[in-house]
């Protein structure tokens, strides 16, 4: 129960920071032109799916859940569906961000930590 509340907890921090960083950009100066998402080859994503169904690790993820909801096949498959949906929105919604705010090999955080009144740009020396 803790740990669920904890999980809970930080995955609203997630989401909460995902779209604040989308409302930072939109209410940016920055001009988005959606013309540019016609430019890009959106058949090569397809490529992504399995990297993408491994990234959710469903081995660790479908008995966690399971336990989680008692074990009932009906809300397991809802829980792993928008549970699944969400990191899939989040991620379309960075993407065409990124696609539609900028050049072709400008990085979207580096323009908007540049654009931002509050955020200090951070460096790591690796």
């Amino acid at each position: 129960p803790r740990a669920a509340a904890i999980n809970g907890a930080l995955t609203a921090l997630f989401a909460a920071s995902a779209v604040g960083v989308g409302a930072a950009s939109a209410a940016a100066t920055l001009p988005f032109d959606a013309a540019r998402l016609r430019c890009c080859d959106f058949a090569a994503a397809r490529r992504s799916i399995p990297t993408i169904l491994q990234l959710l690790v469903f081995a660790e993820t479908v008995p966690t859940v399971s336990e989680l909801v008692d074990c009932n096949p009906r809300r397991v498959r809802i829980a792993l569906t928008v549970g699944s949906l969400c990191p899939l929105l989040l991620e379309i919604a960075w993407a065409t961000l990124g696609l539609g705010l900028l050049r072709p090999g400008v990085d979207p955080v580096d323009v908007l930590l540049a654009n931002s009144r509050t955020a200090a740009p951070v460096r790591v020396e690796l």
